[in-house]
């Protein structure tokens, strides 16, 4: 059917009017949506872990002993070693009740040995008092002049000398570690004559080199003096170290153990305190004459 021009024209203004409805119907829309919230991650719970908690460590006796510690009344000591246990030492946790005090409790992982093992470096100490008991391997007691302290020494690593712990019982108080460090004890007594004995000993142990072995590092003495501005602690004293260095040793070049250091010991004279290389170019020489 052929539509006149009048009705074509009809035509398209009806489509105008639904065109022009449709487009304000999504203004209207577009301007009555709500508005989107911002968007935020899903919190996810943690997952828990399903791993049981290792087993609390047992702990197995090997000594008990009971000495009168400076006044203080029957203190026990207790010596333990974890069970089952594979490695180093005799024992690695001691327990000391001070009657009227909570129990002080010490650990070293490096193993303390039995003050009369074989391997021990105190086997060899001059002492100057009997054990704390009778019959006791573990606990090693000496006087320092003024009061008696402990002594614990570890088993030894690699290169190093054993390590120290020494613990003094104040006249109030718990028990406290007055040192604890690499030291193996070659005296105790009273260097600067004030009624203290001091503790001398080697902090480095040497190690041999150049020709024919001829060398050694530089790793001189310490001594070390209880004190009483640092609460009684064991400190190095620079002074009695020298000293003492300069009678027991090779001289004195300092408190610190050193690799760019040597002892030399000429074929002729006294041994010298000389820097590595040059001592290196002495000792070839000794070995060529």
């Amino acid at each position: 059917m052929k539509l006149n021009l009048q009705s074509r024209a009809w035509i398209v203004a009806i489509v105008a009017v639904l065109v022009l409805t449709a487009c304000s119907k999504k203004t209207e829309d577009a301007g009555t949506m709500p508005k989107l919230r911002p968007w935020t991650p899903m919190t996810v719970p943690r997952a828990t872990s399903t791993e049981e908690k290792p087993a609390p460590v047992q702990w197995r006796k090997v000594e008990e002993s009971v000495f009168e510690w400076n006044g203080r009344g029957k203190v026990k000591l207790i010596a333990e070693i974890p069970d089952p246990y594979g490695d180093s030492g005799n024992f690695t946790r001691i327990r000391i009740t001070v009657p009227g005090e909570k129990e002080f409790v010490l650990e070293n992982p490096d193993g303390w040995l039995n003050w009369d093992d074989k391997e021990s470096s105190l086997r060899e100490v001059p002492l100057t008092k009997a054990l704390a008991a009778p019959r006791s391997h573990a606990f090693l007691f000496v006087s320092n002049g003024r009061r008696d302290v402990l002594l614990l020494s570890s088993w030894e690593y690699a290169s190093n000398p054993s390590r120290l712990h020494v613990i003094e019982l104040p006249n109030a108080g718990l028990p406290v570690v007055v040192f604890n460090d690499l030291l193996d004890i070659n005296a105790i007594e009273d260097l600067d004559g004030d009624g203290v004995k001091e503790i001398a000993g080697a902090p480095c142990l040497s190690q041999t080199f150049g020709p024919n072995a001829a060398l050694s590092t530089y790793d001189p003495l310490h001594v070390l003096h209880f004190d009483e501005t640092a609460g009684g602690k064991l400190k190095l004293s620079i002074p009695l170290s020298r000293a003492y260095n300069e009678k027991h040793y090779y001289g004195w070049a300092g408190p610190d153990c050193s690799e760019q250091l040597a002892v030399y010991t000429p074929k002729q004279g006294k041994p010298k305190i000389l820097p590595a290389e040059e001592a290196e170019k002495l000792a070839e020489a000794d070995q060529e004459k």
